[in-house]
């Protein structure tokens, strides 16, 4: 009699247990056979990066940055002394003046940290320093 119990068991669990829809088996098919396009893997266009050529400010221009840097070393110094002090340039339109702008920042290998942003007219050779928050031009000495 023992040895019919785990027997009586086993033809219980199968007698018990679900089969298997067909809607199932046929989801997982077509789920593992399909195949992504690569085309569909790839950026869309609004989001590609853009290489910008480095735009070199003229003598007069990087000497008024050179001293911008020198007079304000303290109030753009970083605690941590691994990270060094950097900027990119452009150039942009505001107010119908056209102007150098300057990004001052910290520059590790992942992201730019912007400290500070500076506006030289390139014609008048003023530096302006741009107040974030009220969004106004702050002529630097």
């Amino acid at each position: 009699m023992m040895n019919r119990i785990p027997f009586a068991l086993l033809i219980l669990l199968f007698a018990c247990s679900e089969p298997v829809k067909e809607t199932e088996a046929t989801q997982v098919e077509n789920k593992s056979s399909e195949r992504v396009d690569s085309a569909a893997l790839e950026e869309p266009e609004e989001s590609k990066t853009i290489i910008m050529p480095y735009i070199e400010p003229d003598t007069k221009s990087a000497a008024l940055i050179s001293k911008y840097l020198a007079d304000n070393e303290s109030k753009l110094s970083s605690p941590d002394t691994s990270q060094h002090l950097a900027y990119m340039t452009d150039y942009r339109e505001r107010d119908g003046i056209n102007y150098l702008t300057v990004q001052i920042g910290i520059d590790d290998e992942f992201r730019f940290a912007t400290m500070q942003w500076l506006f030289i007219d390139t014609a008048k050779h003023q530096v302006y320093e741009l107040d974030v928050v009220d969004d106004v031009l702050v002529p630097w000495p």
